[in-house]
């Protein structure tokens, strides 16, 4: 996984191990929607060019002889406008006489401009590129657009439903109302948590949670706050000018949020967008008609990534046209932040003969290697850790280089007898391979886990991978079929995780 998510990025990576467990979690068929219609680069990558063609003259002339074209036809050859790069699968060349031009292309092109710094004059942040748009007759696939990296980004395309404001105060959490309902307010164990969002399994198995209003849900979750969490509520206040939000950064003295700075847009547009940006106490003006921007009633676009993790206990305060404080909300709002990610770890490989032989333990996991008999079954067993103050979930899995199949054999199970496929079936949701927190205080998973690799697998390289994953979670939405995922009772997309990787190879002698 490492190696995949430095060539296609953390976030597809991510979405590649979320589509790969969709099956057994119950995932989102809108993740493997989302990750076929993306480009499968997301940055135009030069060709490669050899000396001899960047050298050459780039006139009609030298690019007809190279392509052997037709006399008379006027030829261009510019390297500074390429296409791709492309995935290659197993593709065979065939070298043409003559370019062929597609005729079947698409007539629907896209120019997307804004202003991105409010001088009132739009720049372009996508313009027309090629292969966006499905290049077949009929129906055409819904297009996602990606703008250039200078677009500026409205945090959230959604938002609560602030409601009539009485007082002032902190009313939602992205799209999660920010009550006790919702968020723990009294238990200090797990005060700032989600109660609803990823709970725990009593059975420790990695499934679907079971939700109301059909069963009742499983034990009170408790979830952290990770990303950017956008902070709603009403500023409306006789004689109030000036808002801030302070916190009590675990359980310390308040201290106002400073320098958070966002756009809002005229709601509706058109119109040029308003930098909401504080002074150096943390003061923000209060927008007369907050309703008529977007989004409305936003108070703090909260990228709590800047902040270390731990428990923000967020006040509101009104102040007057001097600044002078005139009102402080009663009861502060607690969120507790995580954006860290379990640290999985491997700690120690042995191998055996089948059946019955002597445990060898690997003296160091740099390079292992097995040397076996042809057609000896080996039994490997992997003993791994994951401990994080916030688990969600951990699970191991084998890999192999195509020439054969590691089998998982729980250890409460009998080693299975030659031929290894019958009648032995392999169990990979025995709790050595996979565990879901049982409660807010389940969070370490030390396991060994045991895999049979038969004989007629081919010699070569395998491997095992262990993940772990943290339960925050952002509120800015949940399914994006339905933002507030039945009032928040959900099994979050949002995965904080990380990975451990082992390979090791098999040698026949």
């Amino acid at each position: 996984m490492p190696r995949l998510s430095s060539i296609v990025g953390r976030e597809t990576a991510s979405k590649l191990l979320q589509t790969s467990q969709a099956t057994n979690l119950g995932g989102q068929q809108s993740v493997f929607q989302s990750l076929l219609s993306q480009p499968a680069f997301r940055a135009l990558t030069p060709p490669p060019a050899s000396s001899k063609l960047l050298g050459m003259d780039k006139g009609a002339d030298s690019v007809r002889g190279v392509v052997r074209g037709k006399a008379g036809r006027d030829y261009q050859l510019d390297l500074a406008h390429y296409v791709g790069p492309f995935p290659l699968w197993n593709c065979e060349w065939v070298l043409q006489e003559e370019l062929v031009p597609i005729l079947e292309v698409p007539d629907i092109t896209f120019w997307v401009t804004q202003d991105i710094d409010g001088d009132g004059e739009q720049e372009t942040i996508y313009s027309d590129g090629w292969f966006q748009i499905g290049w077949k007759s009929g129906p055409i696939n819904d297009v996602t657009l990606h703008a250039s990296p200078i677009a500026r980004i409205n945090g959230t395309c959604e938002a609560p439903p602030v409601g009539d404001c009485e007082q002032p105060e902190i009313t939602f959490a992205g799209l999660m109302p920010a009550t006790s309902a919702y968020i723990d307010t009294t238990n200090d164990a797990n005060r700032g948590t989600s109660v609803r969002v990823n709970p725990p399994h009593a059975d420790g198995t990695i499934r679907p949670s079971v939700f109301p209003p059909t069963i009742p849900n499983d034990e009170p979750a408790a979830a952290p706050f990770t990303g950017t969490v956008q902070l709603y509520g009403c500023t409306t206040f006789a004689g109030g000018e000036f808002y801030r939000l302070l916190y009590s950064y675990n359980k310390a003295a308040l201290t106002p949020f400073t320098g958070v700075t966002w756009y809002l847009d005229p709601n509706p547009g058109p119109g040029l967008p308003v930098l909401v940006s504080p002074d150096a106490q943390g003061w923000y003006p209060i927008l007369a008609s907050p309703d008529a921007w977007w989004p409305p009633n936003e108070l703090l676009d909260w990228p709590t990534t800047s902040y270390p993790d731990g428990l923000y206990d967020v006040t509101l305060q009104i102040g007057d046209a001097s600044k002078t404080i005139i009102f402080t909300s009663a009861t502060a709002v607690p969120f507790l932040v995580d954006n860290s990610a379990p640290p999985p770890l491997i700690l120690s490989l042995s191998w055996r003969v089948l059946p019955g032989g002597p445990w060898n333990t690997f003296p160091s996991l740099i390079c292992p290697i097995v040397y076996r008999a042809a057609g000896q079954d080996i039994e490997f067993a992997v003993q791994y850790q994951v401990s994080f103050p916030h688990l969600l979930k951990a699970n191991i899995a084998d890999s192999g280089c195509g020439g054969g199949t590691m089998l998982p054999v729980p250890a409460s199970t009998p080693l299975p007898t030659a031929p290894l496929y019958s009648p032995y079936t392999p169990d990979p949701t025995a709790p050595e391979y996979q565990h879901w927190y049982t409660n807010p205080l389940d969070n370490t998973v030390s396991q060994t886990a045991h895999y049979v690799l038969p004989g007629s697998a081919l010699a070569g390289c395998y491997g095992f991978s262990v993940n772990g994953y943290s339960r925050a979670f952002n509120p800015s939405g949940g399914d994006p079929s339905n933002p507030q995922a039945n009032d928040w009772y959900v099994d979050t997309q949002w995965l904080n995780w990380n990975q451990a990787d082992l390979s090791v190879a098999v040698l026949n002698v």
